[in-house]
């Protein structure tokens, strides 16, 4: 069926990307995966998607945040608005008598506030089905937010065998995504 292999996932941009929160890799591939199963028919939004092809141990997916050198990345906050410009449309000679609402609605004004890191690479661990997941990533051409903006193009994506899984913690130990405190202590007393 699936061959579990530890693997470190390299995607190598042609600028940065922005960060809304470190989110675990299991999201980027559900995300593939899922659009897979609308291509071949199977896909059902009512049922819950499993990852077959990633290793789970209860409940959790051995899947990493992504990890940058941050002392080599510049990392700002990039700020998004969006306001609906009254005079410019009556000077347009639109509806002179239109008064959008500014609170709700399509007109809604909106502040964003977005951690930008400019980094040239972002690395992944995941214990997983290489040929599935390189079969998958092969339609990843953007990660993180914003990328009708052109930020997190992809340039390159790597996919190596490593010897060990880091895909839960670090080589100290540290937890290299989230996980639940239940499963916490059992995951890693069992070092899986």
């Amino acid at each position: 069926m699936y061959n579990f292999e530890n693997l470190k996932i390299t995607l190598e941009f042609e600028k940065g990307f922005c960060l809304n929160e470190k989110n675990p890799f299991d999201a980027v591939l559900a995300y593939l995966y899922a659009n897979e199963l609308k291509k071949e028919g199977k896909y059902n939004p009512e049922k819950y998607i499993e990852l077959p092809f990633v290793k789970q141990t209860n409940g959790v997916y051995h899947t990493s945040y992504p990890i940058f050198d941050e002392k080599k990345a510049f990392i700002d906050n990039y700020v998004f608005t969006k306001s609906f410009d009254i005079k410019l449309n009556q000077k347009l000679g639109k509806n002179k008598n239109y008064k959008p609402d500014l609170a709700r609605g399509r007109h809604k004004m909106f502040l964003l506030n977005l951690e930008r890191a400019l980094v040239d690479k972002v690395y992944f661990y995941v214990c997983g089905d290489k040929t599935k997941i390189k079969s998958l990533l092969a339609n990843l051409t953007h990660y993180g937010k914003k990328s009708s903006l052109d930020f997190g193009r992809i340039k390159r994506i790597k996919v190596a065998t490593v010897e060990e899984d880091l895909s839960l913690f670090d080589k100290n130990g540290n937890p290299n995504r989230i996980i639940p405190v239940n499963v916490f202590d059992n995951v890693k007393s069992n070092n899986v």
